[in-house]
């Protein structure tokens, strides 16, 4: 027996009818996109990750820090492939530019 939701999906996909919540779920799961993420760094730990449009194209961006450094490693990973995008570094300056004032 198949869920309603199932059915659903099922139906409107044959008609062509695709839900912008079903368009953008990404096919790598946060937890793959922070495994993917330590792999490059090496190690670290996961200081958030968010989901967002990047360059047209919806991707995981994932804030690592070091015990040892000072700077955040931002790594960007395509949310449909799981393939990194960009790899980059935020200082602390930056950062704070980043942070969202309460």
């Amino acid at each position: 027996m198949i869920s309603r939701q199932s059915f659903t999906i099922a139906v409107a996909t044959m008609l062509g009818i695709v839900s912008s919540a079903f368009a953008t779920e990404p096919a790598v799961s946060r937890a793959d996109a922070e495994r993917i993420a330590l792999t490059k760094v090496g190690s670290g730990t996961v200081q958030s990750a968010e989901l967002e449009q990047e360059r047209g194209a919806l991707a995981w961006v994932i804030d690592i820090s070091s015990p040892d450094a000072t700077d955040i490693q931002e790594i960007v990973v395509d949310a449909k492939t799981g393939r990194i995008v960009r790899v980059g570094t935020a200082t602390p300056t930056a950062q704070k530019k980043e942070t969202p004032t309460e």
